[in-house]
This record gives C-alpha cells, sequence and structure tokens, in this order.
C-alpha cells in the first residue's frame, strides 16, 4: 500500500509546480510538456484518487459505521490534490476528482449520515 500514498504525494508535488513550469496552452499553464508530449498532472491525481479510495475501503471487509474513518478521514485526504488541481483554476477536474471520490465511497456501502 505504500505505492499508493507515493502516488498521491507525487501527484500533489507535480501539481503544486505546475504554475511555474507549466506551458501556456489556450491561455492556461496546466500542462507539463517533454518533447512532442504534453500532459496535465490533475490526471495523474484523478488515477491516483481512484486507486487510493479502493485500497482504503478493499481493506475494510464491511462498511464502517464511524463516520470518522469511513468518510472524513478518506474525504480529508483526496481534499488535498483536489484543492491544488482547484489553485490550477480548473474547476472541472476538481469537480470530476469530487465525484469520483463520491462514487468510490458510494460503492463501497459509506453512510456519510
Amino acid at each position: 500500500t505504500w505505492w499508493l500514498w507515493f502516488a498521491v504525494a507525487l501527484a500533489a508535488l507535480a501539481l503544486c509546480y505546475i504554475p511555474h513550469i507549466g506551458m501556456r496552452i489556450n491561455g492556461s499553464r496546466r500542462w507539463v510538456g517533454y518533447g512532442p508530449v504534453t500532459v496535465q498532472p490533475s490526471e495523474f491525481a484523478k488515477i491516483a484518487t481512484i486507486f487510493f479510495l479502493a485500497a482504503w475501503f478493499a481493506r475494510r471487509e464491511k462498511p464502517d459505521s464511524n463516520v470518522l474513518s469511513a468518510f472524513i478521514i478518506p474525504l480529508a485526504i483526496i481534499s488535498v490534490p483536489a484543492a491544488l488541481v482547484l489553485g490550477e483554476v480548473d474547476l472541472g477536474t476538481t469537480a470530476l476528482i469530487g465525484a469520483t471520490a463520491f462514487v468510490v465511497m458510494f460503492i463501497a456501502g459509506t453512510n456519510p449520515l
């Protein structure tokens, strides 16, 4: 499970530096280019969100009735890359990360109430 934390940390680190090193495409600096290939690090944050939440809930055999471990902690951890993406002024990707988190939580059977 260490690689999940590494993926989240790497995505967060890459998102931190995009405003400073990003290529300007269509008026925004959200892209990193290497030769002919350009990519948005927020794409890695989306994938890391899915992997992290899937691993988090897979370690639990049944849905927790504890709101803290079933809902608040995963949401707090996912809010870090979402906030960094929002700092890039990319509301669509931020909404997608949040929606993906809620869908994975729903499929896992969590109950926030």
